[in-house]
């Protein structure tokens, strides 16, 4: 269920963000039909998304003619670090197609699958790459396109990278994040180009001459299709980019004393996930503003590396000193939080009871009206000036 739109006291100034883009979707004769995406023979593994991304993996699974009994068909969920989908999750992701595949269904466990080594990137991460991978003759990536707040993108790429990777590979191409990135965003972008190299080992490392790598990608927004591509993993964020711009981005003529981020599902699950709304639209807030984050977050904070957001914060000088030396997955979330807090601005957290009280500067409030009460009388919220995006975690502003 969307998050509701909150209703603002009379005095309040209030912009809106649309949902859908104003570019129309594709026509049905644009998408391509049932079965019509031949793959090779031989060893096949398919991967998928998650639960954590809107993808309409049923649909997709469709496209590919492939005969789903073959024994030497693997279907691969790249969970990269989050926790194994639930029974209720796998539903989610495969649909009709979960009981005839569940025997060959391999999900990614970071911490504790066996890792075979495919070779080291320039920026020192260390390829190593979940053991289902070993001998395929064709690997087929299902996912979507959507902006993502330090790749740039989702999609192609990180199927395999670091989808498919051990914690290790996660916590070396993450910490590049330190070094910039913003949604929408490939050019001088350290975390996609380290991304796109440690993939192209992976390629190698199967064998280039014997082995495809497809990334069979869609852009699905509202539940409409905006974009389609089946090409080489490694150019499918390339061929979609720029309409992604088009349907994610959204034009604005100044910043915003409060920015209203509302996170739909899956993302407003936990923290970890709904502070993705944060990091595409903190750019909109302006000096001394405040964002307002609501997402549910019923499942808690999010995955253990990330802890320490709610228990303990180290000052942000101490996490930079440390970074190269001792960076830990999720880290970077929380140096970017502390940026934005040095700045001068806040952020106010609309969650579930469940929530506990984090040890960063982050108000809690469990109702939205309690928290435009105190973004009324906040010094930064003064001028009643409020922008609200919906489905702010995959929407992202173009200033």
């Amino acid at each position: 269920m969307k998050s509701a739109a909150p209703d603002f006291p009379g005095h309040w100034k209030v912009t809106r963000v649309a949902s859908l883009p104003e570019v129309p979707p594709l026509e049905a004769h644009q998408l391509p039909p049932e079965r019509s995406i031949t793959v090779p023979p031989g060893r096949t593994v398919v991967v998928v998304n998650d639960a954590q991304r809107p993808t309409p993996t049923p649909w997709l699974l469709e496209r590919l003619d492939i005969d789903w009994r073959r024994n030497d068909v693997t279907v691969a969920v790249a969970a990269g670090s989050h926790n194994p989908p639930t029974e209720s999750e796998l539903r989610e992701i495969f649909g009709e197609f979960l009981d005839g595949l569940r025997s060959r269904i391999v999900v990614n466990r970071a911490t504790e699958d066996s890792f075979l080594l495919a070779g080291k990137t320039r920026r020192g991460t260390t390829v190593e790459v979940n053991h289902c991978l070993e001998g395929a003759s064709s690997v087929v990536c299902l996912g979507s396109v959507e902006p993502h707040y330090f790749a740039g993108w989702t999609g192609g790429r990180k199927s395999l990278v670091p989808g498919l990777c051990s914690l290790e590979t996660m916590r070396l191409n993450h910490r590049l994040v330190l070094e910039g990135g913003a949604p929408g965003k490939l050019e001088e972008c350290p975390v996609h180009l380290d991304l796109m190299e440690g993939t192209g080992l992976v390629g190698k490392w199967l064998g280039e001459e014997r082995c495809e790598l497809r990334g069979v990608n869609v852009i699905h927004h509202g539940g409409r299709f905006y974009g389609f591509s089946s090409s080489p993993l490694l150019s499918t964020v390339s061929e979609l980019n720029r309409r992604g711009e088009e349907v994610y981005g959204r034009h604005l003529e100044s910043r915003y004393p409060v920015v209203v981020c509302l996170v739909d599902p899956p993302l407003d699950r936990d923290l970890y996930q709904a502070l993705k709304a944060f990091e595409n639209w903190k750019s909109a807030v302006a000096p001394g503003g405040i964002l307002i984050l609501a997402a549910l977050c019923a499942d808690g904070t999010g995955p253990p590396s990330f802890r320490q957001f709610m228990e303990a914060a180290p000052a942000l000088e101490e996490l930079l000193a440390g970074a190269d030396r001792d960076y830990s997955l999720g880290d970077h979330k929380l140096v970017s939080f502390l940026r934005y807090l040095k700045g001068g601005r806040s952020v106010f957290l609309v969650a579930g009871p469940g929530l506990p009280t984090p040890a960063v500067s982050l108000r809690v409030f469990h109702d939205m009206d309690a928290a435009l009460e105190a973004a009324a009388e906040h010094p930064g919220g003064s001028a009643r000036r409020a922008l609200v995006v919906q489905d702010a975690a995959h929407l992202y502003p173009l200033l």
